[in-house]
């Protein structure tokens, strides 16, 4: 199910790292421009109605409010936290310990129920056939094996409690080093 299967051995490469982080600084203040001028996606940039008049052969000039960027943040981030608590429980009860302890006997309704109906944004992805870029995701899904998937999801779940636990939090993380990632070969041990 990993996408594309295999994770090249530049991706740990911490030179490589620092280039991808250079480049994604040069995108990312532009994108977050762009996020807050569309409020989220939910409106069209100024320019974008600009150039959609001009198309259409409009004589008048769009009125055009101005924006306060801090309420639209805000606003976007309310909604977002809105959306994460009401999805919130259901991962809760689902993806813990005890409840994959449980799971572990029947790998198979694992994929087929548990991930595929009941995790909110798996469920979303898989039955949102209108954005092609999600085909590889849902092809990787189907095609994936239901021990491999409840494995790797059995592995994140312990490396989210031991993280958890730990005195030194993602905040101090730096490097790939600083990870201290290990292979979990039984995520019950």
């Amino acid at each position: 199910m990993y996408y594309p299967n295999d994770i090249e051995e530049v991706c740990f490469d911490q030179t490589h790292i620092d280039k991808v982080w250079d480049e994604m600084n040069k995108v990312i203040p532009n994108y977050f421009q762009k996020f807050i001028e569309t409020e989220g996606g939910n409106t069209i940039q100024s320019n974008t109605i600009e150039k959609l008049v001009e198309k259409f052969g409009s004589t008048s000039t769009p009125k055009i409010k101005s924006k306060d960027n801090n309420k639209i943040l805000e606003s976007i981030l309310k909604g977002s936290i809105k959306d994460y608590e009401q999805d919130r429980q259901v991962y809760l009860d689902i993806l813990n310990l005890e409840a994959l302890d449980e799971f572990k006997s029947d790998v198979n309704s694992f994929k087929n129920t548990i991930l595929k109906n009941q995790i909110p944004i798996i469920r979303k992805i898989l039955q949102n056939k209108q954005a092609k870029e999600l085909d590889k995701f849902r092809s990787a899904f189907a095609n994936s094996q239901s021990g491999h998937l409840f494995e790797v999801t059995s592995n994140i779940i312990k490396l989210a409690y031991e993280w958890s636990n730990r005195e030194n939090n993602i905040e101090n993380i730096d490097t790939f080093e600083d990870l201290k990632y290990r292979n979990y070969s039984d995520p019950f041990n």
